[in-house]
């Protein structure tokens, strides 16, 4: 950080991102020039940027923008999610997938598993909402610890997809498109949880406590229960 005075008033300029918040970083991110990025880092006016006195502080800002932020992995977030509940890891899909840009989601993520008695799970599930104030809570918190926990979080998602993906991402037979399979794609997890829910959606909440691990094995189980019946039916129709 680089304190200074201009035009008579005490100002600093943000050198390294670990003096951001994830709100601060994601206005940069969001910025339509890098001029309009320099400006917030620096505390500058564009006018105020041309000054000779302003070139160190601008360089030094600019050289910012030009590295890599990093993150270090809060103490209170799990080292193996898969044994965390499976409400938070496809809440997090979910967020994931909805917003073009991956940064956009990592308010979602980071509120998902840092504060999990704060929101519905089931009622986010569904797509009604999340609530706003969890999402300004974790623009408030700094950069390096969301992107920690972020980073975490969407690794422990790609393993759990290497696991479990090979049989999980069955792609659906030409019939069953024929049917209409595709029109539950929208729905995402929560056509699977309302599945497992039996029309009784009381049960839903207790489902999505479930380790990740357990209800991804569950889901396994199905599909290569599914398959072999599949493949039993049309042997049997062949003997018949």
């Amino acid at each position: 950080m680089i304190r200074y005075t201009i035009n008579q008033e005490q100002r600093y300029a943000r050198t390294e991102w670990a003096e951001l918040t994830l709100g601060e970083y994601l206005a940069i991110a969001a910025s339509d020039s890098t001029n309009e990025s320099l400006c917030l880092l620096s505390g500058l006016t564009p006018a105020e940027m041309e000054h000779p006195q302003a070139a160190p502080i601008v360089q030094a800002c600019h050289a910012l923008l030009e590295s890599e932020p990093f993150g270090i992995k809060p103490e209170w977030l799990g080292q193996k999610l898969g044994g965390d509940a499976i409400g938070k890891m496809e809440l997090s899909r979910k967020y994931l997938r909805e917003h073009e840009e991956p940064e956009q989601a990592f308010p979602f993520l980071y509120a998902v598993y840092r504060w999990p008695e704060d929101y519905d799970a089931v009622y986010a599930m569904s797509g009604a909402g999340f609530p706003a104030e969890l999402l300004e809570k974790a623009k408030a918190v700094p950069l390096v610890e969301v992107l920690g926990a972020v980073f975490h979080i969407m690794s422990e998602m790609q393993e759990l997809d290497k696991r479990y993906g090979p049989l999980l991402e069955k792609e659906p037979t030409e019939e069953q498109y024929r049917a209409g399979i595709d029109r539950f794609e929208k729905y995402g997890f929560y056509a699977t949880l309302t599945s497992y829910c039996s029309g009784d959606m009381t049960r839903a909440k207790e489902l999505l406590q479930l380790p990740a691990n357990v209800f991804y094995t569950m889901l396994c189980i199905d599909t290569e229960r599914s398959d072999y019946e599949e493949k039993y039916r049309e042997i049997m129709s062949k003997q018949g």
